[in-house]
This record gives C-alpha cells, sequence and structure tokens, in this order.
C-alpha cells in the first residue's frame, strides 16, 4: 500500500468457519483491513468481535462493533447442516434467511458492497452446469432457505454479488477423514456410489471472493469443479495418493447409511461463465483438487 492510499475495510460475518477463516486471511494478504464477527463469546478476541445477527436492535449491535466504514461485508455466517434445517426449518430460517436479510440491509444502508455465500442446492440437479439465470429448483430446506435469501438480497439493493458453490475442500472433511482414519487401521471405507461432487479447493473459492470484492460487481457467480466425481472415485483416487490397498475402497449406495433422496442429486456442476469472465476463475479437474487435498492430509488423520 502506498504512503497515500487509504486502507480498505472488509468485515467477515462469521469469521470462525473454514470460509470466514481463510477469505480472512487471503484479505490480508491483499492489504485489506479486516474486521472478524463470531456468535461464539469464547472465540470474540483481538479483531474477531461479537455479533448476534439475531440481535432485537442490530444497528446498535454493528455500530457496537464497527469504528470506521466497511466497504465490502462477506456474510459467511448460517447452519449448513441439511439435517438441521429439516429438524428445525423454522429456527434455521431465522438465522440462514431472516437474520442474513438484516444484516445485508443494513450494511447496504452503510454503502457496503455484500458479498453472500450461497449453494449450488438451489437446484435440483436434473441437469448439469446450471447457469445463474436458470429457475431453482431446491430439493431440500437448506437449498429452499438459500434460495429465498438470495430473492431476498436481490430485491435489498444493486449492491450484492452471490456466491453459489459446489463442493469445497478445505483443511479437513469428516467423509474423507474417516476414511483416512479406517485405512490406517487397515479397515474398508465404505464411500456412496450414487452420490456426487463437483469439488473445488476452498483457497479457489475464496480467492474468487476477494477479486469481486476488488471490483465490487453485483450479480450471480458460480463456482464448481469442472465435471462431477462420485464419492466412490474420490475415495479410489484417495487410496491411490496413500498408497492403500484398492480392495480397502468398498462402494455402497447411499441408502445403506440411510441417506434421504433428497440430500442426492444427480449433478452438482454449476455453469461458471461469468465468474471466469469477470474474476478469473477457471473451474479445476475434480481429480487434481482430490489428489491435492490426500496428499496434504495424508499426515493428519
Amino acid at each position: 500500500m502506498s504512503a497515500g492510499e487509504t486502507a480498505r475495510t472488509a468485515l467477515v460475518v462469521g469469521a470462525d468457519s473454514a470460509f470466514g477463516g481463510t477469505l480472512s486471511q487471503q484479505l490480508r494478504a491483499q492489504r485489506w483491513r479486516v474486521i472478524e464477527t463470531t456468535r461464539r463469546p469464547k472465540r470474540a478476541v483481538d479483531e474477531r468481535r461479537l455479533l448476534d445477527l439475531a440481535a432485537d436492535d442490530l444497528p446498535r449491535a454493528l455500530d457496537a462493533i464497527l469504528d470506521e466504514p466497511v466497504h465490502v461485508a462477506f456474510v459467511c455466517a448460517g447452519v449448513t447442516s441439511m439435517a438441521e434445517c429439516e429438524r428445525d426449518p423454522r429456527g434455521t430460517a431465522r438465522i440462514n434467511v431472516e437474520a442474513v436479510e438484516a444484516v445485508s440491509r443494513e450494511l447496504l444502508a452503510r454503502g457496503a458492497f455484500v458479498i453472500f455465500l450461497s449453494t449450488d442446492r438451489v437446484f435440483d440437479g436434473s441437469r448439469p452446469f446450471a447457469k445463474p439465470e436458470d429457475p431453482v429448483m431446491p430439493p431440500n430446506e437448506y437449498g429452499r432457505q438459500k434460495a429465498e435469501a438470495e430473492r431476498r438480497l436481490q430485491a435489498a439493493g444493486d449492491g450484492v454479488g452471490i456466491f453459489r458453490f459446489s463442493k469445497v475442500l478445505g483443511h479437513w472433511n469428516a467423509v474423507f477423514d474417516s476414511w483416512i482414519h479406517a485405512w490406517q487401521r487397515s479397515e474398508p471405507a465404505r464411500p456412496f456410489s450414487d452420490m456426487v461432487m463437483s469439488p473445488v479447493a476452498i483457497a479457489d473459492a475464496c480467492a474468487a471472493q476477494v477479486e469481486l470484492a476488488e471490483r465490487r460487481l453485483p450479480g450471480i457467480y458460480h463456482v464448481s469443479g469442472a465435471r462431477d466425481i462420485s464419492y466412490a472415485e474420490a475415495a479410489r483416487i484417495g487410496a491411490e495418493v496413500l498408497g492403500v490397498d484398492p480392495g480397502l475402497v468398498q462402494p455402497v449406495v447411499a441408502a445403506f447409511a440411510g441417506m434421504q433422496p433428497e440430500h442426492l442429486v444427480q449433478n452438482t456442476t454449476l455453469d461458471c461463465g461469468i465468474t471466469t469472465e469477470r474474476l478469473g476463475f477457471v473451474p479445476p479437474d475434480p481429480g487434481t483438487v482430490l489428489n491435492e487435498y490426500f496428499r496434504t492430509n495424508q499426515g493428519e488423520a
């Protein structure tokens, strides 16, 4: 940053998530001043400040943590468990829809550009490479809540960027790590043969968001891998990377584990043309993403 350049400030709402933490790191690397929030009092330290999205007086709650104007706000907070959204649709919607809308409208009124994290589950997966302008058809409660939040934010103003993500792989993944643990005990992993994903690395997903923060171009942006891959194929890649006996990969159908049909989709790929054109994101091959995940995590299981 040059001597006469004014520091830019980013607010990361929900910075104690994997997304939020990676975003904060990348923003600081690009010389943004970053203010983080958490809803957990024990995690509120230094630049990570306590914010309850469901506060009765949200403007006052924001005043308490913001001591300067915010140029860009990332709304990463929310309930991401599909099972929890099914169990408690009203309670989770208060966070995923109502609170998200409230904090976004307040930040827009203060002049911030708002970036909202959504999901490929606003589509039913009946067709590959869904486009940003395609009608949403969410197959489950989590997707319905995200679709409704998108609708409300688009109606709130022009300063909103919406990211729909497919599977994002961070520094750990409960399913993949369970396979690694099983293999370390010389036990088989049983991945689903009928469940697919189009994964991207969390660093690349966040880099696209940081680029949007620089450009402040409203719209809907898609981020996914270049093709779908089954969980069974992912396990075979992991076994090869880790030198595991291929016989310890024993695929099963999702019903074997009681997976509900609304959680299974045929396609998760998204058309990323606009994201490539405006932000430079290139959909990666899933084999490359998975190879890197297992190579990086082989000693951490």
